[in-house]
């Protein structure tokens, strides 16, 4: 058998017309009617045959042969065609193509679904209580220029709260030396609309909004929620947040061991946590972490259930009577999922403060939301 083709001598580009020409257990090389060179078969080294290619089979020397001949090629190299045609299969049959590309959509979206969730826990896990205080100072200042206003709360009241949380709350909690955790308040509005709310920032800074404190009517409800917000501290939800959506440029920060980059980052937590929306997942590890430390220290649930029911029909009840602010309204509620879900689970919870029988069944529930 032998092949029609090109010959290049090794390391020029020079084209040569020229022959391969196989025996039994050897290959003849003419270039221009002239014995070139000559060797074992299995010396040759053929590339992969992807669709109509050029092939090239590298002889002994290291010079190069191409050939068209794809199908005489395969059918003599028949160890080849077994190993190296699966791109070329691939490539030519469409069903293979088209499933080929249904495993690649499947694979992408259990990445995006699982793999980019999992990933971002353990990163945000990784990195160093240095970098929640870097984000947390940059996501303040931008915060503080974008969304919030100066608090209108008496100064007394505000130092009472804050009082209260670090000598009652503050004993309480896992890892507290990790986290510096500081109570900030401010206003929120929009338009001439406050809006109740509270949120955690990685360091432990949880910022309160004046409506939230004025809804509240004794400390507990004020601890309840503050526990909620503890909760995602302790939990890294809001880095967590943030490494998912820039998920690539965090990856290759932890490789390289450089977190300088971080403190642009802390602009990007700044702007989510505008529109934040933690996952279902989230806010009941949040609420669960929050319920499990009451029950532990003789403090009833119901708070929570009262301070988020306060929260939601004042918010209905505005969307109701003023149509200019139902964007904001909507986009509160959408912040908040699953309202009236989580106050019923908070009742659950006070069911088992207040009967001591039912504890250790709320215990269960909390570790398998």
């Amino acid at each position: 058998m032998q092949l029609q083709g090109h010959w290049y001598a090794r390391d020029s580009a020079k084209q040569h017309s020229a022959i391969l020409h196989f025996d039994e257990n050897d290959y003849t090389l003419i270039v221009e009617d002239e014995i070139r060179h000559k060797a074992p078969l299995s010396s040759l080294k053929l590339d992969d045959r992807l669709g109509n290619i050029t092939r090239k089979i590298i002889l002994e020397d290291g010079s190069l042969f191409t050939s068209d001949a794809h199908d005489e090629i395969d059918r003599f190299f028949h160890q080849h065609k077994k190993a190296n045609r699966f791109l070329h299969i691939l490539e030519s049959k469409l069903r293979y193509v088209l499933l080929s590309f249904v495993l690649l959509i499947i694979s992408v979206y259990v990445f995006i679904d699982f793999g980019i969730p999992y990933f971002s826990k353990k990163i945000a896990f990784a990195l160093p209580n240095e970098t929640n205080t870097i984000l947390t100072e940059q996501s303040m200042k931008i915060l503080d220029k974008l969304l919030f206003k100066p608090s209108k709360i008496p100064l007394d009241k505000q130092v009472h709260i804050a009082q209260h949380f670090r000598k009652t709350l503050l004993p309480l909690l896992p890892d507290k030396d990790q986290y510096h955790y500081h109570l900030n308040f401010r206003l929120l509005k929009d338009g001439n609309l406050s809006l109740p709310n509270a949120m955690a920032l990685p360091s432990g800074e949880i910022v309160l909004t004046d409506k939230f404190v004025e809804l509240c009517e004794n400390d507990t409800e004020i601890d309840a929620i503050l526990l909620h917000e503890v909760g995602h501290v302790i939990h890294r939800d809001s880095l967590q947040m943030l490494v998912e959506g820039t998920f690539i440029s965090v990856s290759v920060m932890i490789a390289l061991g450089d977190t300088s980059g971080m403190a642009d980052m802390g602009a990007g937590l700044g702007s989510m946590l505008v529109n934040l929306q933690y996952s279902r997942e989230h806010e009941t590890s949040a609420d669960n972490f929050a319920f499990q430390t009451m029950l532990e220290n003789n403090i009833d649930p119901i708070a929570f259930a009262t301070i988020m029911d306060k929260m939601q029909v004042y918010m209905k009840e505005n969307m109701e009577q003023n149509s200019t602010s139902e964007s904001a309204v909507e986009e509160y509620m959408s912040t908040h999922p699953l309202t009236q879900q989580r106050i019923e689970t908070a009742k659950n919870y006070s069911e088992c403060f207040r009967n001591s029988s039912m504890v250790s069944k709320c215990f269960d529930t909390s570790k398998n939301p």
